[in-house]
């Protein structure tokens, strides 16, 4: 487990990661948290996997701050410690033992928040992400967001539960004007601030060449996917892409905390940022050229005309 930008321990086996955290240029504290933990032992890290974090508290100071990091410490330690208790192994169900440590770190949360007056309207969102021979589970609650980069192309994994997140899932507002929404702060989903949460469960492959992206909004809400998208595939290293989404969302003045997490499997290649779009309209255009010149072939072909040179008459003296 670590603390804010803390730095990322040696290289997991077959994984490669590195995450930044910032105040950002509007903010006087931070109340991100960011965390990670890979048990030692080989075995248990083969069925159990390893765990990333990604917290946005709220409730000003010694609330959100406190919730942030209580939210990712919390969800660790009990994924973790379920697979000390009798049951199936933790590998065969990692994705329903990430969600029962979601809700029981939401129940700490609001019994805490409800002990002590000054941290009555605490609470935070979290997305964690569970990586483990080759399958991802991915659980949140909030607007804090996993993106998944494959082949190129970078998908939004989770869905935000927040006021403008739900009229952008129903098509009424497209994610440029979302960012810009003066209602985009409001979530409808958060841990700690009720005694029982909804979490949001995702399950799949990690393939090989996958890299993954769990962000708050501070950045999400400032970049635009294309933008994101090209700084992941640019980057040489996890750690120097996530400086650089960090940096770039605070030279674009993020009104929020701004942080990111980016892991990769050992087999990601960066590219040059060349989009899935772009290489598919140049096959596209190549297909058509191709196209052309057969066309061509034929007309010439139907002429009697031949591509060989002709030999050019001999001249002779009259």
């Amino acid at each position: 487990m670590t603390a804010n930008n803390a730095p990322p321990r040696a290289a997991i086996p077959g994984l490669t990661f590195g995450y930044r955290s910032e105040t950002g240029p509007h903010r006087q504290i931070n109340e991100d948290f960011v965390g990670y933990f890979v048990p030692g032992d080989q075995d248990p890290r083969r069925k159990q996997g390893a765990i990333f974090a990604v917290a946005d508290g709220m409730g000003g100071h010694l609330a959100g701050e406190v919730a942030s990091r209580q939210a990712v410490e919390g969800v660790i330690r009990a994924y973790y410690t379920a697979a000390a208790t009798p049951g199936p192994a933790p590998g065969d169900d990692a994705g329903p033992a990430l969600v029962r440590a979601f809700e029981q770190t939401n129940h700490a949360l609001h019994t805490l928040a409800q002990s002590d007056p000054r941290r009555s309207n605490m609470g935070t969102t979290l997305v964690a992400a569970i990586i483990r021979e080759g399958k991802l589970s991915i659980a949140n609650v909030g607007d804090s967001r996993a993106y998944l980069l494959r082949g190129g192309r970078l998908t939004q994994i989770t869905r935000d539960h927040s006021l403008i997140g739900e009229q952008v899932q129903g098509r009424v507002l497209s994610q440029a004007q979302a960012r810009k929404h003066p209602y985009r702060h409001i979530i409808t989903r958060a841990l700690g601030t009720h005694s029982t949460v909804q979490v949001d469960l995702f399950e799949g492959e990690w393939q090989a060449g996958d890299s993954l992206l769990l962000c708050t909004d501070g950045l999400s809400g400032t970049l635009s996917a294309r933008r994101m998208a090209r700084l992941l595939r640019r980057a040489p290293s996890p750690q120097q892409a996530a400086d650089q989404l960090v940096s770039q969302a605070e030279a674009q003045g993020s009104r929020d905390n701004i942080s990111a997490l980016v892991v990769r499997d050992g087999q990601f290649r960066p590219g040059g940022g060349y989009s899935p779009y772009l290489l598919a309209g140049l096959m596209g255009l190549l297909g058509l050229c191709l196209l052309g010149v057969a066309l061509l072939a034929l007309l010439i072909s139907g002429l009697g005309l031949s591509g060989n040179p002709v030999a050019a008459p001999q001249m002779a003296p009259i």
